[in-house]
């Protein structure tokens, strides 16, 4: 493994190739429609613009197998450097040959950065798991970054040939950049991430494995869906800003909006309830959309508006990315990278068709568009509800009981905490809302166990088993079977973060902090001992309104305002798998870790006796 420092320089420097990239992209993007707009008397004709999207979109979505095998590759590195050095000899190209067609210099521009961009996203997410990160905050940082430096693509560019213009030497500038980025990254980061699809699989299989990866969980499915959506309805305003005749200070104010959003998207940095926004921000884009379909939208003289969809966009986009490719697989980011690209691609060629079909008026095809773009909100507004319903209820239920409750984890464990399971955590039990307390430190969405008590209720019910997941565990003193376990085991199995409090009762006492564990959470392991655990010291619960210090929870308490709770976590837990033979052995032992956790936050460990006595009643 490199040295953090050597990582940490690494990920900078496929941030600032990605970057320039992309800036050169836009600029030689921007520079090519400007050609087909100028040669056409009338606005931008449907022919003109059918080939540039096609010349954009259709190599790509060709090739898509075959950008997803070398991205994944071992050899990705290589494939990033190659990339960059061909999109410099494009660029050198077009500015130094005369009459060079802008069109292809485009096209194949777009195809070597098809290649790069998959490269170098294999490569960013491998860097971040090296450092430990959570890709939340650096993929806004990065997104961030591209955006800001996006900003030259809103100038008017009328000219990039020859080389000595000044639309030339910025596309020139920024492909040198690129190049020189990447092919530092190749001579000196050339080791291979740890997972990688061999090159002798050829081309279909990896693809076809990956996208089956890349749909198996449900999240990363949706995400998928939503950037091909929404990355549909980011290009398509642009496509539409852009065919005014006067579209500086709706650019302006597009840009500025996007970059608006991706900061704002930044404040929650959760690794799972960093998307709360998306379902917000979608309603919010349709109801724009929405006001420029019945407000002469062909005018496009409301900046507000198109300020606000650049908000919107940039509320929704950074946590589908993260979304998408934290529930990847990291073995097939690459090929991820490569079937987003394709669905962006495939909706590219959508647009082609359409505004082909509209004929050469632009105020029909502006109409045309954003009418369309009203009904993909639409249903994608309806579909963000539902598929994002349970981050957006969490990071609604955080925001409100911010000024409630204050929270900070802490301890060796904390690092190691996966963003997706598998794994198994167990804690202390004080209070109520203690599953609530783990969610909020926890990265991952989580799936606890709740008594059929509480369980049961009309509301809560609906919740728990339609939007959570919880394992109903039935109220009962004796029972000769447990469909609990059987539940927590395949939630394990499809690779979720199970919640247990093993003492499967309520703390009452005041001397007795911590209860006997069940022999839940031994039959769990014995079925699944190969099951990352952690194990976590919950202080502050007690004592709070919602436990059982000074009385029954919320009777004659005063409301919790500001409470500190502190989570101590250690782990993952080593378990020898002889120790498993033993049920009483493991539960003491576990019952001894999660005592050990109170250490990390510096409080001492309980006095607990080494086993629970053979003869002791369950």
């Amino acid at each position: 493994m490199a040295s953090p420092s050597r990582a940490r320089l690494h990920l900078l420097l496929l941030w600032f190739a990605i970057s320039m990239q992309a800036c050169g992209l836009s600029l030689v993007a921007t520079y090519s429609f400007n050609s087909l707009q100028a040669e056409s008397s009338s606005g931008l004709g449907p022919v003109a613009i059918a080939s540039w999207l096609g010349f954009a979109c259709l190599p790509t979505l060709l090739l898509s197998p075959l950008i997803a095998s070398l991205a994944g590759s071992s050899r990705a590195w290589l494939t990033l450097a190659v990339s960059g050095t061909v999109s410099l000899v494009v660029i050198l190209v077009g500015a130094f040959v005369p009459d060079t067609p802008s069109i292809s210099v485009f096209g194949v521009f777009a195809l070597a950065s098809a290649f790069f961009f998959c490269s170098a996203a294999r490569l960013f997410f491998a860097a971040l798991a090296e450092l430990r990160l959570q890709p939340t905050s650096v993929v806004v940082l990065a997104t961030f970054g591209i955006v800001l430096l996006l900003r030259v693509t809103f100038s008017q560019i009328t000219d990039f040939p020859p080389a000595s213009s000044t639309g030339g030497n910025k596309v020139l500038l920024f492909a040198c950049l690129s190049t020189v980025f990447a092919l530092l990254n190749a001579v000196f980061f050339r080791a291979p991430p740890k997972e990688s699809v061999p090159l002798s699989q050829g081309m279909v299989r990896p693809f076809l494995a990956g996208t089956r990866d890349a749909l198996r969980h449900r999240l990363g499915r949706n995400s998928l869906i939503g950037l091909w959506i929404w990355g549909f309805v980011a290009v398509s305003m642009l496509m539409v800003i852009r065919t005014e005749r006067t579209d500086e200070p709706l650019s302006q104010s597009y840009g500025l909006g996007l970059l608006a959003g991706v900061v704002l998207a930044a404040i929650n940095r959760h690794s799972y309830r960093c998307g709360w926004t998306i379902a917000y921000a979608s309603a919010s884009l349709f109801g724009e959309l929405l006001f420029l379909e019945f407000n002469h939208y062909y005018e496009l003289s409301i900046l507000r508006n198109v300020f606000w969809i650049g908000i919107a966009l940039g509320l929704v986009l950074p946590p589908l990315v993260h979304y998408y490719f934290t529930w990847t697989t990291p073995k097939y980011h690459g090929v991820a990278a490569a079937l987003l690209l394709a669905g962006w691609c495939a909706c590219g060629l959508i647009l082609a068709i359409l505004a082909f079909s509209r004929g050469p008026d632009v105020q029909i095809e502006q109409r045309t568009i954003i009418s369309l773009l009203v009904k993909v909100t639409g249903v994608a507004t309806l579909g963000a509800w539902l598929g994002f319903f349970r981050p957006t209820m969490e990071g609604t239920i955080e925001f409100l009981l911010w000024p409630v409750y204050r929270f900070r984890s802490r301890g060796p464990g904390c690092k190691n905490l996966p963003a997706r399971g598998p794994c198994l955590v167990i804690a202390n039990h004080s209070a109520w809302l203690d599953p609530l307390f783990m969610a909020k430190v926890l990265p991952p969405p989580i799936i606890p166990m709740m008594t059929s008590k509480f369980y049961d209720l009309p509301v809560i019910s609906f919740l728990m088993r339609r939007v959570i997941g919880t394992i109903r565990v039935p109220e009962a003193s004796y029972r000769h079977e447990a469909p609990e376990l059987k539940e927590a085991i395949a939630a394990l199995d499809r690779g979720e973060c199970v919640v247990i409090f093993p003492e499967g009762f309520l703390r009452r006492k005041e001397e007795q902090p911590l209860r006997r564990f069940g022999r839940g959470i031994w039959a769990i392991l014995v079925e699944r001992p190969q099951t990352p655990v952690f194990a976590c010291w919950i202080e502050g619960n007690w004592g709070s309104y919602f436990s059982y210090r000074g009385g029954p929870p919320t009777k004659g308490k005063r409301i919790d305002f500001w409470t500190h709770i502190d989570i101590g976590i250690v782990g993952p837990v080593p378990i020898d798998p002889a120790l498993l033979a033993d049920h009483l052995a493991v539960r003491s032992y576990l019952m001894h870790q999660v005592s050990g956790a109170r250490v990390s936050l510096g409080l001492d460990a309980l006095e607990l006796p080494t086993a629970p006595a053979e003869g002791e009643k369950e």
